[in-house]
């Protein structure tokens, strides 16, 4: 089996259930990445996404009252880069779970930009960074369950 397929399958054995109405926004520029990513990640783990291409479109769904669980947001892009797309956001009040993907190295200005915008994790974009993406969405997915719970019982 390919790398893609390996990695649709670490997806699908990471899968969890996740709330209802768990959705994640995908930001990003590159034509390629919108159409793979989502198959090996947000398909497999069954949870609902919509893909956006720019920062600008991210803040007009938000300033639209769009609400998402989790955002997974390229950082170069053109336009709003990732870092003033995301400090954007949090100045509207988005309390989105936010994951940065990003190829920029470790250490370098514009990776250390993005990691301080608001993100609440910056990650490698490689074949590790998406095994830890994975294992992100899970983590919030069952967080936001836990909160649930706890809610239910109080």
């Amino acid at each position: 089996p390919g790398a893609a397929d390996l990695e649709a399958q670490d997806a699908a054995d990471a899968a969890v259930s996740f709330p209802e109405g768990f959705r994640v926004l995908r930001v990003e520029d590159d034509a390629f990445v919108r159409l793979s990513l989502p198959m090996t990640t947000f398909t497999a783990l069954g949870i609902p996404y919509v893909q956006v291409e720019d920062g600008l479109q991210a803040v007009q769904l938000i300033e639209s009252g769009e609400a998402f669980s989790a955002i997974v947001i390229d950082n170069q892009m053109p336009g709003l880069n990732g870092a003033e797309t995301v400090r954007k956001l949090r100045s509207l009040g988005c309390k989105s779970y936010c994951i940065g993907v990003t190829g920029d190295p470790p250490g370098c200005a514009d990776r250390n930009n993005f990691e301080s915008a608001g993100l609440d994790v910056c990650l490698d974009k490689d074949s590790e960074g998406l095994v830890r993406m994975v294992e992100e969405l899970r983590k919030h997915g069952e967080a936001l369950i836990e909160a649930q719970q706890r809610q239910r019982e109080s």
